[in-house]
């Protein structure tokens, strides 16, 4: 900005003659900072709008992982009624098994068991209502038994569980 006020300022000062070569010089000059300007403007425009969709993706990592660790929680304690309020209409919980339909194959997951630990391993807002996240299941013994994948999406301004899967 400086460099622009300076600039006018040369053009103030050049100018008795209208067709100054110094005049000229300075008006190329104004033009090029002023093109620089814009194309700063533009990728600070960008730039702003990737961080604040950064942070809204780490601020829902925060609420929905609450969420999945209440899941997880009933889930443990098999009640089946009080996680249905957690969960999309596509998704039911019957029987300890999480079911729904994905591309007309029935998905079955069975539920976690008391003991087992979570760890967060990884989050994506996937779009502005799909948010798709990984956790480690460890068992109490310590074993390993893979990643649960989640998928939230935003219904009537509520996060809900719309798909679960094992990835292997």
């Amino acid at each position: 900005m400086k460099k622009l006020y300076f600039l006018f300022f040369l053009l103030i000062a050049s100018g008795c003659s209208e067709r100054s070569p110094e005049l000229e010089s300075t008006k190329a000059l104004l033009e090029e900072v002023k093109q620089q300007n814009a194309e700063l403007e533009l990728q600070m425009n960008k730039l702003t709008k990737e961080l604040e969709t950064k942070q809204k993706e780490y601020e829902l990592r925060n609420i929905l992982d609450i969420q999945a660790r209440e899941i997880f929680h009933l889930m443990t304690e098999g009640k089946e009624l009080e996680l249905q309020s957690h969960l999309s209409d596509k998704l039911t919980a019957a029987n300890k098994t999480m079911t729904y339909f994905f591309d007309n194959e029935k998905i079955t997951i069975p539920f976690v068991k008391n003991g087992d630990d979570f760890r967060q391993r990884f989050y994506s807002l996937d779009s502005e209502r799909s948010y798709i996240t990984g956790y480690e299941v460890w068992r109490s013994g310590g074993s390993y038994a893979g990643v649960l994948v989640l998928k939230f999406v935003l219904k009537d301004d509520i996060w809900v569980l719309d798909e679960i899967q094992n990835d292997i």
